[in-house]
């Protein structure tokens, strides 16, 4: 099946006259167990973005949009570049203005043919070749020069369908016991009434988990649940809490310096054997003794927490190296 599609995407490039020629490649697991994909693309021929539309977006979001697409002008298009583009780049600008059902759509190209005022491009005048300038010339040997047969320009079609903008109804807890709610509300930042940024509630859950980490939670998790009310355009977020066990502090081993040096860290360190595990300590710890290492070096730092899941410590070993 994989060739009479590569045979027949390739009759489709000799019927529109364009150059190359089709190959595809099997996507798989990483161990090769499942096959999830073929994806063809068109050899011996560069495909570049000249430009990117948006149908479906309003002005001021296709405006955002363009903005942050213009990285792609001029790179060479794949489509599964643009749908990992869309996805991580272009769908959080929605999902943070609150519309939290937005979706983008296969992208689609536009092949540009013959001269710029034909394909309405939209360049500047400095931007364009110099065959272009000088009084609207159009010598074709000017034109053609230092060309390449086989480079493509495209205009990409990516169709995005925002949906409406949801606002916070309101938040509940769960499962946390360590950090009161009314503490955990200062970590986040939902206003009832306000449009819902979801990407901000991503970032928050994160900075979350590093709180439990700094009070010796070692395993918390925090899950945002979102419970959408279309017909009132409302969101509702339940905050899933898993503490886990309160981990202590281990043994502390610091190695990559001399002895000298290595007791001053050691005596510098004042998280004690048994004290509840404070994550944000150890990362302000090389923060602040620089002034203990030997000097005239310059010492690049890498920290290892081991969990002992049986004792419920964390081992730190502290790794110090000369640059």
């Amino acid at each position: 099946m994989a060739d009479r599609v590569n045979e027949a995407l390739q009759a489709l490039l000799a019927e529109r006259h364009l150059p190359g020629h089709v190959e595809f490649l099997r996507q798989g697991n990483r161990d090769g167990s499942e096959l999830t994909g073929i994806e063809y693309r068109v050899a011996e021929i560069t495909t570049s973005i000249r430009n990117v539309e948006f149908p479906g977006a309003s002005p001021d979001q296709a405006a955002f949009l363009e903005r942050a697409a213009h990285t792609l002008l001029d790179a060479e298009y794949f489509r599964s570049k643009l749908a990992a583009v869309a996805q991580f780049d272009l769908l959080p600008l929605y999902r943070k203005r609150g519309y939290l059902r937005a979706t983008f759509g296969p992208s689609e190209v536009r092949v540009v043919t013959g001269d710029s005022e034909k394909t309405g491009d939209a360049r500047t005048d400095d931007a364009k070749p110099d065959s272009a300038k000088s009084d609207g010339a159009k010598d074709d040997d000017a034109k053609t020069e230092g060309s390449n047969p086989k480079d493509i320009e495209v205009d990409v079609i990516l169709p995005v369908t925002p949906g409406g903008v949801y606002s916070v109804s309101s938040v509940t807890w769960k499962g946390n016991s360590a950090i009161t709610s009314d503490e955990a509300s200062h970590v986040f930042h939902l206003a009832v009434d306000r449009p819902a940024d979801a990407v901000r509630v991503t970032a928050d859950a994160e900075s979350m988990v590093t709180l439990y980490h700094s009070l010796g939670y070692m395993t918390a998790e925090v899950k945002p649940a979102a419970q959408l009310d279309d017909d009132k355009s409302t969101v509702h977020y339940d905050m899933n809490i898993t503490e886990g066990d309160l981990y202590k502090m281990g043994e502390l081993e610091i190695i990559g310096v001399d002895t000298p040096s290595k007791d001053r860290l050691s005596e510098a360190w004042t998280l004690r054997e048994g004290q509840p595990y404070n994550a944000e300590y150890t990362r302000k710890f090389l923060d602040d003794v620089a002034r203990l290492l030997p000097r005239g070096l310059q010492f690049s730092s890498t920290i290892n927490e081991q969990l002992d899941k049986k004792d419920k410590l964390v081992d730190v070993t502290i790794h110090f190296k000369v640059q």
